[in-house]
């Protein structure tokens, strides 16, 4: 996408603060949080906007609980103790997603979380940051302790729009796809 020399400029400024911003986290050994605040917010917003007309929007999601139903039984006590740390989730502020969102909204909710609000968003994709230093294998571990709850939430709505539970179109839900993003500093 060709823009003016104006924009290419602003490009390149606000990508090098974003750079800096990425040095000092790892020069200084800075935490997840600072990982997530100073860079990654940065970088998804940005790459956000350009899909115009509030498709999607970075919602922070690390303090929320999932739904207890959802969630893998386990016979052994878990390493991992949170899931990710943000959500991608549909604007319902876009005309589309708002008209499926308030006709499937009437009988059910959307999302695998717990909370009043986050449970009323359907939910593309989470991502997990880490510092630099931080374990590859237990952000994996946390995208699917976040994602696993998600296919059967899926799964979930599918089965019963499919079963006539819900007038309206399941067209949108048979197309539902999720996507891993893991952002580590490096």
């Amino acid at each position: 996408m060709a823009g003016s020399e104006d924009d290419i400029n602003a490009l390149w400024i606000r990508a090098t603060r974003i750079y800096l911003e990425a040095m000092d986290c790892h020069d200084y050994s800075k935490g997840e949080n600072a990982w997530c605040m100073k860079v990654t917010q940065r970088v998804l917003s940005y790459r956000l906007s350009e899909f115009g007309v509030d498709f999607f929007e970075l919602d922070g999601i690390e303090s929320q609980s999932i739904e207890s139903p959802y969630l893998p039984a386990s016979i052994t006590p878990c390493l991992v103790n949170k899931k990710a740390d943000y959500a991608l989730v549909y604007s319902p502020r876009h005309p589309e997603v708002a008209e499926i969102s308030r006709a499937l909204l009437n009988d059910y909710t959307l999302s695998q979380m717990a909370d009043t609000h986050k449970k009323c968003v359907a939910m593309a994709s989470g991502v997990e940051v880490k510092s630099a230093h931080g374990s590859n294998l237990e952000a994996l571990a946390q995208l699917a302790t976040w994602f696993a709850p998600g296919f059967t939430k899926i799964r979930e709505l599918n089965v019963e729009v499919r079963q006539g539970k819900r007038r309206g179109s399941n067209d949108r839900l048979d197309s539902s796809r999720a996507r891993l993003v893991y952002l580590h500093g490096s």
